[in-house]
Parts: C-alpha cells; structure tokens; sequence
C-alpha cells in the first residue's frame, strides 16, 4: 500500500486549483485502489471519505502555515497509530512540516517503508542561496539514520543539489496545472477586460500574489512609474492575493494605488470568473522577483499564465529560467533590478507565439502526465496510483 500524508486537503477542495497538494491527490491517488490518504486538518474529530482520511485537531490553525509547532505532537498521538496499523511500502509526504520528519525516521528503520518527500513551497527550510547549506545538512542527517529515501522536488536545480548529497535519490515531478487553466480562452478574457473596464486593444499586463517585498512588487511598482509614459494605453492590473494584513501589505497596496493607468483587482473578479480569468485577459503575466524565494520550485502563477499561452515577464531565477527562455517563451529580468525589468516589459510588448509558452506547460504538467510520473517512480498495484 502507498499512504499519502497530508494537510488541509479538505479545506483546499472549494479552492483546490490553487493547492499543489489538493491536485496531486485528485489526479493521482483519490479513490485508487492500493493508496490511502491521511490528512491533518483545522477543527476536531476524524471522518473518512472514500479512501481518504480526514484527522482534525483543535491546535492546527485553519491558515495553512500556521500552527506548524503542534504537528509533532498531534502526529505521534494521531497519525503514527494510523501509518503502523497500515504498514504501507512507501509513504508520500506532500510538503508537510519537518517536525513530522523524526517520527517517522524512527518508525521507518528496520522497515521495507520508503519514504517521499515531496518538496514544493517550503519557505521555512530554505528560501534562498544562503540556506542551500541547511537543506545539504537537513538532507544528509536525514539519508544517513533513515534508508532508504527519495526526495520529490518540483525544480530540478533542487533535485540537482540533493543527488549532489549522496545517499539521496532525487527525482523531479512538476506541479499539476488542471485543465482549465490551458488556453485559448478568448471570450473568458474579453469579459474580465469589460468587468476592468480594459479596452480590448489596449496591452494589458498583470500582476497576481502576495503583496510582499521578496516577490519584487516595489520594483514593479518603480518600473512601471518609469516606463508606462512609453507604453501608450497600456494598462497595469495588481489582484492581490488572499493574506493576513500586515504593515508591509498596507505599505504595497497604498504605493500601487497611486500608480498611474494601474487598476486593484477585487476580489470579487477573481471569484466571479476564476484566477485563470485573469490570466485569459492579461497580455503579459509579471513575476519580479528579488532573489531565490522560489529556489525550490517553480511559481504556480508562472506555469498558470504560461499555459493560458500570456507572456510572462519574470526574474532570471532558478526554477522560473528553468520554464522560461528569454524572448521565445517569455522575457527575463535580473532580479531586484528596476531598469532590467522596465526594459523586460517594454519587449513584451512585442508579444509572443502564445502556443510556445502553452506546449512547454502542457507537455509537463498535465495532471494525467504528473500521476503518471510519481506512479513511475512510486510504483503500486495495478491501478493503485
């Protein structure tokens, strides 16, 4: 049996087109035979759906980063018991807090259980090159108590690094982007450009996430300052995503309004027609990084807006220059630089092949094509993954 353990799965369904996790589950192992699901979850009491099984706890906090501290505890009293009555061949960790990590080395030793990490988004363990020393040593006390492992990564620098480990077998699975979010999508895009108000030959560029400064939205906000008097009717559109409100935020989201030609996505668009609605509208989709955030996997709002076929204008980072070649499938800037980004969007506008971006993302992130791929890689019964 392959057990799958993960978190807030049940609170990711209403939304699940935008957790990497919610799509691995439904493509892969939902209601598989051979393949059983655990996940922890906010609230209290268990309940079981199909092959999947719900575990709440009162000290998990509904905000899916929160709360991390408790899931030690909560998993040695609640899900230890459930994965030794189980007795599973391999075990597929999506993403989960390395505190669940020594538990399950000690119950993995003297075992046939393999186990798989599989690393996405984890900006606790390492978000940028000054941290690539504490992943090696993470990885490497890890390899050398617990035998044997293999590591899931969404970016194949990641995988590089940790072959480079010894003792760590590292294999690259991209993330799954669904069917909806593969373009053309002519008239989903027309009318989010006349909810904007964004006539339809007017170049539209936008800007979807968090409102930090590590995703660079004060450099765009300087180069767009510096650049829009050459763009003619061009049009920038910021959707903020979802997030708890802090100084930074409130400091972003008051620098943006000010901007020229620029417009504040409500939050109603995006639930009226969809995040992939947005990238449906937008000419070029701008990812301005400042420096490795995403060093271990690739932006879902990058392979999202690539698969709609937009241009997208990103930094020269690792895990987006992986996806993107300059001037064929999108434009690169160096991070943290507000003249090279200015000069990236300025040759967006030139626009490209939308096929080009859309074949790269398809080819790879279809979620037959990703289930297919971890069930390589994991094997199973027949039918099992």
């Amino acid at each position: 049996m392959i057990l799958v353990v993960a978190q807030h799965y049940a609170r990711s369904l209403p939304e699940g087109h935008r957790n990497i996790s919610a799509r691995l589950i439904d493509a892969a192992f939902h209601g598989r035979r051979g393949a059983a699901v655990v996940s922890l979850e906010a609230g209290s009491g268990a309940w079981r759906s199909g092959n999947i099984l719900y575990i709440g706890d009162p000290r998990i906090h509904p905000y899916l980063y929160r709360g991390l501290r408790h899931y030690a505890d909560i998993f040695v009293s609640r899900i230890l018991p459930v994965i030794k009555s189980l007795r599973p061949r391999a075990i597929l960790l999506l993403n989960i807090a390395k505190e669940l990590y020594t538990p399950l080395t000690r119950l993995a030793a003297g075992t046939r259980t393999t186990i798989y990490p599989y690393i996405y988004n984890a900006p606790g363990y390492f978000t940028c090159p000054h941290s690539i020393c504490r992943m090696r040593r993470y990885f490497w006390r890890t390899a050398a108590a617990w035998r044997p492992i293999e590591v899931l990564a969404t970016c194949g620098e990641t995988s590089r690094l940790l072959m480079e480990l010894g003792g760590v077998e590292a294999h690259t699975v991209p993330p799954i982007i669904p069917d909806e979010f593969y373009g053309p999508r002519p008239g989903l895009g027309r009318r989010v450009r006349e909810r904007l108000g964004v006539a339809d030959d007017s170049f539209l560029y936008l800007y979807a996430g968090h409102l930090d400064a590590k995703r660079g939205v004060h450099i765009l906000a300087e180069a767009w300052r510096r650049i829009y008097p050459r763009l003619g009717d061009a049009v920038l559109a910021v959707a903020p995503a979802p997030t708890e409100y802090t100084a930074e935020n409130r400091f972003l989201h008051g620098l943006l309004e000010k901007l020229p030609s620029t417009i504040i996505v409500g939050e109603n668009v995006v639930k009226e027609h969809g995040v992939h609605g947005l990238y449906a509208a937008a000419d070029a989709v701008v990812l301005p990084f400042t420096h490795h955030y995403f060093f271990t996997a690739p932006p879902l709002t990058l392979l999202e807006a690539m698969a709609m076929g937009a241009a997208v204008v990103a930094s020269r980072i690792p895990c987006i220059d992986e996806w993107v070649r300059d001037g064929e499938t999108g434009f690169l800037a160096e991070p943290g630089s507000v003249e090279s980004l200015g000069e990236a969007m300025e040759r967006a506008l030139r626009g490209i092949d939308p096929m080009r971006p859309r074949s790269v993302v398809e080819a790879r992130c279809r979620p037959g094509t990703v289930a297919g791929l971890i069930q390589q890689i994991i094997g199973g019964e027949q039918g099992g993954v």
